[in-house]
């Protein structure tokens, strides 16, 4: 319903924004942040596959 459809709206624009952030943290050479935040969120697969 509309309900489930917001929500995983909602997520998807979470899930870009972390890998906007991430890929900003990256380019301004904070590696150790980086990894300190992917650590803890599944996106962390999504990166290391691309490295």
């Amino acid at each position: 319903g509309d309900v489930e459809q917001t929500t995983i709206t909602l997520l998807a624009v979470s899930v870009m924004n972390r890998i906007h952030y991430l890929c900003q943290r990256l380019k301004s050479g904070s590696q150790t942040v980086m990894l300190d935040i992917t650590n803890k969120q599944p996106v962390n697969k999504l990166l290391k596959t691309e490295s």
